[in-house]
């Protein structure tokens, strides 16, 4: 006896993707838990969950470096992880282990072995080991050294003073 081929029955495409989906919902043993997992050229993976508005910190085999704890973690810069947690700031390494406790009332990233930190209402800077290396005196905002902002700066000047004295104004 010879087997009847089934004819296949015109399906809409809409509802052929609506129950694949479903099917592919249902497959999904592990429900995630990140709304944003954002790896990095620096090995790291920052992690983001919207709904309680928190970030953390995972390498990049998904061992979890920092727990989702904290309302900011930024980029790795200069070596270090800036960290924001209750309104208190400080910094992390690459292995999401707290490198400086989270003490400060504002930072900003390290940059060129310094980062700007406000403490008791004013700025200072302090390295990579905690210890104060500009002195807690400045008001305002303060940002992180730029890398060869000197010469940047240089650079700047000498061609405005060389077109003042080419020019003449």
């Amino acid at each position: 006896m010879k087997k009847k081929k089934k004819t296949k029955v015109p399906v809409n495409p809409a509802q052929e993707t609506q129950e694949r989906y479903r099917a592919f919902i249902k497959s999904i043993i592990i429900k995630p838990k990140y709304n944003f997992v954002y790896p990095e050229k620096d090995g790291l993976v920052y992690l983001n969950v919207i709904k309680i508005d928190k970030k953390g910190l995972a390498d990049k085999n998904g061992n979890i470096l920092l727990p989702v704890d904290y309302q900011d973690v930024r980029r790795l810069s200069d070596g270090m992880i800036l960290l924001e947690k209750d309104k208190k700031y400080g910094f992390a390494n690459n292995k999401g282990e707290i490198i400086i406790p989270l003490v400060y009332d504002e930072a900003e990233d390290f940059s060129e072995g310094l980062a700007p930190v406000l403490k008791d209402g004013k700025w200072g800077f302090i390295n990579s080991k905690n210890e104060t290396v500009i002195d807690f005196k400045f008001v305002g905002v303060m940002m992180p050294f730029i890398k060869d902002m000197h010469r940047m700066v240089r650079e700047i000047f000498h061609q405005v003073h060389t077109t003042h004295l080419i020019c003449g104004d």
